[in-house]
């Protein structure tokens, strides 16, 4: 498997100019908590994790009104979409990083999170247990397991 198999494609990424209040704001908002800072070209200057956000915030002089480029990571880690889930969570882990920009061609095409690693599992896993409770089922096979026919044989099998 590799990065572009499993990364995040809608990326919210921002201006280094960017209000914190703002960056704040919407990773609130958007449930995120790494915000690539990309330039004019949509290449990645700067990661803001809610990490970073914190630490601005627990200094007592902090402002809310900095532009984000006071606030970010500047030494940025990034991989190519080509790179392996296995490169990938190397990397998070030897520069325990909670995520990884994926960049082509010097601009950001997407993100690999711990979420995503979580989510690639998840469905996995869930993928198996839907696949063995339909050849579980007589008569059934590989591309029938989501017809109506089978939907409540296998909700049962789930309970």
């Amino acid at each position: 498997m590799q990065a572009k198999d499993m990364m995040t494609r809608d990326v919210f990424s921002v201006d280094q100019n960017r209000g914190f209040n703002q960056v704040e704001l919407i990773a609130d908002l958007k449930h995120i908590r790494h915000v690539p800072v990309v330039d004019e070209d949509e290449t990645v200057i700067g990661m803001v994790s809610v990490r970073d956000l914190l630490a601005h915030l627990s200094n007592a002089a902090a402002s809310q009104f900095v532009p984000i480029k006071e606030v970010m990571s500047r030494n940025v880690f990034t991989l190519p979409p080509t790179a392996t889930a296995q490169e990938v969570a190397t990397y998070m882990i030897e520069k325990s990083i909670g995520c990884i920009p994926i960049v082509e061609n010097g601009k950001l095409v997407g993100i690999v999170s711990e979420r995503d690693f979580v989510k690639q599992m998840a469905g996995e896993w869930f993928d198996k247990r839907i696949l063995n409770a339909s050849s579980s089922i007589k008569g059934s096979s590989r591309k029938d397991w989501r017809s109506e026919e089978h939907t409540s044989e296998l909700q049962s099998q789930f309970r």
